[in-house]
């Protein structure tokens, strides 16, 4: 297993998980249900609760799957889900934030393309929301292993209060984009 710490700046409340060259598909609606990550292929994006700034990004590497955090590990963290992450293209996946340097990571991949599996850790999201934060405020653990499979999502832990906001806007932006704006209440003959 391998472990490297690093700041990364992050702008817009996003930080990236990507392949390689690999933006943003808009036909994906950018929409935490989980209230930490999103995943589409090639890249999946964390939503940070500051708008910008430093957060302290801490990754590993692993060759097999990690074992399910402990009770006392999930203690130590607010948000813990872990999602699959299929990256095809380079097989070089980084983290990094929107339009600024590559940290001083290593990638996440080391077995060029494939599937995987990362596993994001989140704690201080709450503590400076919509703000700058040009020292860390906010903690991220994020593990990564080669998978065969596209398994589902898993939630380990929602307890922050910036998740459930975003769970709340994402659930509001499906409802919207499905069926269009929500209807006014009905109104009753007079």
């Amino acid at each position: 297993m391998e472990t490297a710490q690093s700041k990364v700046h992050v702008s817009h409340h996003l930080l990236f998980i990507a392949d390689a060259d690999t933006q943003p598909n808009p036909k994906y609606l950018l929409a935490f249900d989980n209230g930490l990550v999103t995943a589409q292929p090639g890249i999946a994006v964390v939503s940070t609760g500051i708008d910008s700034g430093n957060v302290a990004v801490t990754v590993q590497i692993r060759n097999q799957a990690a074992p399910a955090p402990t009770s006392a590990e999930q203690e130590e963290w607010e948000e813990i889900v872990e999602v699959t992450l299929a990256a095809f293209d380079a097989g070089e996946v980084t983290v990094c934030g929107l339009m600024s340097d590559l940290p001083d990571l290593p990638e996440l991949t080391p077995g060029g393309p494939g599937r995987y599996r990362f596993r994001i850790y989140a704690r201080g999201r709450d503590t400076a929301v919509d703000l700058v934060a040009t020292e860390p405020v906010e903690d991220y653990l994020i593990m990564s292993w080669p998978t065969q499979h596209d398994d589902p999502e898993i939630i380990y832990r929602q307890t922050d209060d910036y998740g459930a906001s975003q769970r709340a806007s994402a659930q509001h932006a499906r409802a919207t984009r499905r069926w269009g704006k929500p209807s006014s209440p009905a109104r009753l003959p007079r």
